[in-house]
């Protein structure tokens, strides 16, 4: 799969998911932002498709706008959308 191909499954997979919106994309690179159920709180989570062996790899970054501790939300976040990509 091509990078770009990547990021559209990604996108396309991301924006199904609840309370979460596209912040912005530009040159391959693009940031949602997923607000928390009960207090609305922004997370956001950058991403970028690149080559790599022949194929694509995914770099995901996700973190929480405010507080100190997210108590693993970010990464159960990632990997949950990993497996639904």
């Amino acid at each position: 799969m091509t990078p770009e191909a990547l990021m559209t499954a990604f996108q396309r997979m991301a924006l199904a998911q609840p309370n979460t919106t596209l912040l912005g994309e530009r040159d391959g690179f693009a940031t949602y932002i997923q607000r928390t159920k009960v207090m609305a709180y922004p997370d956001y989570i950058s991403v970028r498709a690149v080559a790599a062996d022949g194929g694509a790899q995914l770099h995901i970054y996700s973190r929480s706008r405010y507080g100190r501790n997210d108590f693993g939300v970010n990464k159960a976040r990632v990997l949950a959308w990993l497996k639904k990509l």
